[in-house]
Parts: structure tokens; sequence; C-alpha cells
């Protein structure tokens, strides 16, 4: 069975932010004591809401003691929170350090999303060969859904439905290794990226999520074709756009790593795949 975070994305419930709510709350102010309902999806719900909305910023460290005190419940409960926004990559534990709000540096983005796009360019070749009729139709159904959190400058939901998208592409797959190693690179990546880019586009002030959110019908297209080059070269394109809007400070970086990839795609075939060559079509990467 494939991990179950592919159910889990940024949420512990449903309750997104949009970029028009009031996120600007101050720091000082305390978390809303838990009430009745299930008290450790209550306490991650919190936690989660005040990182989005800016009172933990990244590399803010979380104290399970004071959490416990302004939520009002055990220490236990808190730590069972952390431990689960944790997984969906929200937050990161160092032993004898405690956990804080991910951070990334400009060169810890740059390795990962580099990492990233060779990757998940194999996983969608993959997928591309074992795709359904009925897998394409959820793809299509998961893309709109990104539209539609888009079209309501929702962030955290359009962050969730963008990684469900891309979670169901290393699905389809059907390499369970590939998988558990895209889904531990990337979710912290799309929680970071959430957090950055709600500062960011409350910074401009006449930006929309639309404006930093490319467009996934191509990649659809592309997994259609089943043309591998056409397949490797439309993800690449697509992750290489997902981050530069709204991390000014890496966008040098990206622009290098665009020009090797681009250099790759002319001289080679890209990411170093395994060629073959079919007599009857054009040579197509074996990953």
């Amino acid at each position: 069975m494939l991990p179950t975070t592919e159910q889990m994305a940024l949420t512990g419930e449903p309750n997104s932010f949009s970029i028009d709510s009031d996120m600007a709350s101050s720091r000082q102010k305390q978390l809303p004591p838990i009430k009745n309902g299930p008290i450790r999806a209550q306490a991650m719900n919190s936690i989660r809401e005040a990182i989005f909305s800016g009172k933990f910023r990244p590399g803010d460290d979380l104290r399970e003691l004071h959490l416990a005190s302004e939520l009002q419940v055990s220490q236990a409960t808190v730590r069972e929170a952390l431990l689960q926004l944790e997984h969906t990559g929200l937050v990161v534990r160092k032993q004898n350090k405690g956990t804080s709000v991910t951070k990334f540096s400009n060169e810890e983005m740059c390795e990962r999303v580099s990492i990233r796009i060779a990757l998940e360019s194999m996983a969608a070749v993959q997928a591309s060969r074992r795709m359904s009729t009925d897998d394409f139709a959820e793809l299509v159904r998961r893309s709109k859904k990104i539209s539609e959190a888009v079209s309501k400058d929702a962030i955290v939901e359009q962050s969730e439905a963008d990684l469900n998208f891309h979670r169901f592409i290393w699905q389809c797959s059907r390499n369970e290794t590939l998988y558990r190693i895209l889904d531990q690179l990337t979710a912290p990546l799309f929680a970071f990226t959430s957090i950055q880019r709600i500062s960011y586009l409350k910074g401009t002030g006449d930006k929309k999520l639309r404006d930093t959110v490319p467009n996934h019908e191509p990649i659809v297209a592309a997994l259609r074709s089943g043309d591998a080059l056409r397949i490797m070269e439309t993800v690449q394109s697509h992750l290489l756009t997902a981050y530069p809007p709204f991390l000014d400070a890496a966008l040098e970086r990206f622009q290098v790593l665009a020009v090797v990839l681009k250099s790759n795609r002319t001289h080679s075939v890209p990411l170093t795949a395994e060629v073959s060559k079919d007599p009857d079509g054009p040579q197509a990467p074996i990953i």
C-alpha cells in the first residue's frame, strides 16, 4: 500500500485561509483555548492556523509546554498534534532541540527543487504508461480542484489540491519507492512555500493567487500524449515556474538550474535516462 499521507496533504480537517482573510495576527496574541470536540484535531488545527496566519513564522520554536498552556490541553496532546504536523511538512523535529516551523535556506530550496524535478519527471513518464481512462479523469478532477481554489484566492486549499494532484501522478507510477521519496521530499516544500506565498501576496497587495500558481493542464496533456521527452520537459518547466515569483532571493539560482536543464534537453536525454531506440518512433527514455 502507498503511504497514508495521500489523505493527509496539509490538513487535519478542512479549514482554508483566503488571502483576503485577516491573517495579520499579532505574534503576541494567544492561541484560543480548545473547547468541546476532538481535542488532538483541534490542537493540530489551531497550531496549523497560527503558522499560516503568521503568528509562528518559519524557523520559530514551538514549545510544547507553552502551547499546552495556551490551548489548555495536556502536553501529550500537543506532542501528538506536532507529530501529525510533522507528517504534513509544516514543522520539523530535531533531537534534543524540540520542534520548529519548517524553514529552508535558498540553497536548500534549490537542492530540493532540483531533486524533485529529476524524480518527478521519472514518475510522470512511468505514470503515463500505466494510467487508465479513469486515472486521467481523476487527474482532471484534481486539476479542477486547484483552479477552484485559485479562483477563491484560498491559498491553503490550493496548496492541498496542488499536492494531491502531483501525489496522484506519483501514485500512478506504481513505483512505491519513488512515491515515498517524492512525498518525503516535497510535502515540506509545499508547506513552506504556502507560508511564503501568503507573506508575498499580503506584501504586494496587487497580486492574486493566480499570479503565482502555474497551470496544470499542460501536464495532463503531456501525460496523455505518452511522449516521454514532452512529459519530462513539461514537468521541468512547470516546477521551475512554481517557486520563483515569491522567492526572489533564490531566483538567480533557479535561473541557473533552468539553463542547465535546457542544456541537458538540447544535447542529451534529460536526467541521464537510458535511451530506447525504437525504429517506429522517436527516442524515448526508459526510466
